[in-house]
């Protein structure tokens, strides 16, 4: 997520010492150094859910899977301004696959539950691209911003059940979200520089395609599932707090927090049939960790 461009540069170009700013420096947004590079690297918890619900047909019945996506968790951030108050930005996130195990619960043709345990090792790349308008504020301590942009999911699920390794789900899901958001960033807070960064989107266009390979009565059944959706509820959250090292860069620590929520159809191919679910796609991560800063 986003760095306050004009404060982190202005704050690297006046007194970083004395912790003392010109007005002209941040208030004009014109620092010397007019971009950023910036580098993350922590710990990501994440719970995804897949909900497959209210099918047409007798034959394939609902199923839930809650799949957990913890682990190592890094992130790159480039900026720079392209006018006196807008700053553009591009971002990529992405974790470190680790096996997690969860249980998937499924219904049988006379409607029993069956849950069974199974292994998966997650993927996940987020992708942004945004830009930030700064709002003049005059000489103030603080900064304020409205941002505007395009996030993107990647997520790739491999998942084999524990008691009979062969059967096996494979996921692949795509995510895009345009969006709105505000920043705000204070630099006299406890002799730091606190950032806080919110946004928000109706709009979730999800495509999602799985492949199931599993065993019944001695034959391996093959089903495919596709899914779409289009709206949801998107919200995203980062809160950093960093100090000035040396003359051109800041070291600090980060939480990120996201919710994706989406709803749409799906339709499961089986044996030459087909029905039609409602779906339901989850997505709670929340990460910590360090960050790191280089101005030129």
């Amino acid at each position: 997520m986003a760095l306050s461009l004009a404060f982190v540069l202005a704050l690297l170009d006046g007194s970083c010492g004395a912790m003392e700013f010109a007005p002209s420096e941040y208030q004009f947004h014109k620092p010397k150094n007019k971009s950023i590079v910036e580098a993350r690297v922590g710990y990501l918890w994440s719970t995804n859910e897949i909900n497959l619900r209210m099918g047409d047909s007798e034959f394939v019945l609902p199923s839930k899977r809650k799949l957990y996506l913890d682990g190592p968790f890094l992130g790159l951030q480039v900026g720079t301004f392209a006018l006196t108050d807008l700053a553009v930005r591009a971002q990529l996130w992405t974790n470190i696959p680790l096996q997690s195990r969860a249980n998937f619960l499924f219904q049988d043709i006379s409607r029993v539950t069956d849950m069974q345990a199974w292994d998966t090792r997650a993927w996940l790349l987020e992708a942004d691209l945004s830009a930030i308008y700064h709002l003049n504020l005059g000489p103030m301590p603080y900064s304020a911003g409205l941002m505007g942009g395009y996030r993107f999911y990647l997520g790739q699920y491999h998942s084999k059940r524990v008691r009979s390794r062969a059967d096996h789900f494979d996921d692949n899901y795509r995510i895009h979200v345009p969006y709105v958001g505000l920043y705000y960033a204070h630099t006299e807070l406890l002799k730091s520089l606190v950032r806080l960064e919110l946004a928000i989107s109706p709009i979730t266009f999800t495509q999602l395609d799985s492949t199931k390979e599993f065993s019944s009565s001695g034959d391996r059944i093959r089903p495919t599932i596709s899914g779409s959706a289009v709206f949801g509820q998107w919200f995203d959250s980062l809160f950093e707090v960093s100090k000035p090292i040396g003359d051109q860069a800041f070291l600090g620590g980060f939480l990120k927090f996201t919710y994706i929520n989406t709803s749409g159809s799906a339709r499961v191919d089986i044996q030459d049939r087909t029905t039609n679910f409602s779906m339901d796609l989850r997505h709670l991560l929340f990460s910590a960790g360090l960050t790191g800063t280089y101005t030129f």
